[in-house]
């Protein structure tokens, strides 16, 4: 009689310890995705100001905003990056080169996400010296994998910001 009483409640709370855990490690895979994002972005070789439309390579934010999605799929995070379409600053040849864009990200049951990479952010050092500096930011929301309709669904944040190397 007191296991038919205290299972239910044994139950939930397993449910609820095990939905925390994949919340937690979701959370850091996402936050380590920005961070690699961003450590490429910081490189002169991906600056979009010093791409040229014209040298055939691919643009320096959708190779970005690919290699984020690479890192979410190889932590079990299947998305795709619809980078070409959405980043819509690498087709165009501006002068000056717009430095920032967003790319939407795809499947592996996310509803919505996106990755928005800023390559000219700034900030101003104690010693009144001013740096150019690259922001990675990721943002999706999934359903819960445990009691989908009990937690409902999650929206993920991470966000990294290196010093340019340009």
């Amino acid at each position: 009689m007191e296991m038919v009483m205290i299972l239910p409640v044994l139950t939930i709370l397993f449910l609820g310890i095990v939905q925390f855990g994949l919340v937690l490690r979701e959370h850091q895979v996402v936050q380590n995705a920005a961070r690699e994002g961003a450590r490429l972005s910081m490189l002169p070789n991906y600056s979009r100001k010093q791409w040229n439309t014209s040298s055939g390579s691919a643009c320096p934010l959708s190779t970005i905003a690919n290699v984020v999605a690479q890192y979410l799929s190889t932590e079990g995070i299947s998305v795709t990056a619809d980078a070409e379409a959405d980043i819509a600053n690498c087709s165009k040849t501006i002068d000056p080169a717009p430095t920032s864009g967003s790319a939407g990200l795809t499947g592996g049951g996310v509803s919505s996400a996106t990755v928005t990479i800023d390559q000219n952010v700034t900030t101003t050092l104690s010693d009144g010296t001013t740096v150019g500096m690259s922001k990675v930011s990721i943002s999706y929301t999934k359903s819960a994998l445990v009691g989908g309709s009990f937690f409902g669904s999650f929206t993920y944040k991470g966000e990294a910001v290196f010093r340019n190397l340009y």
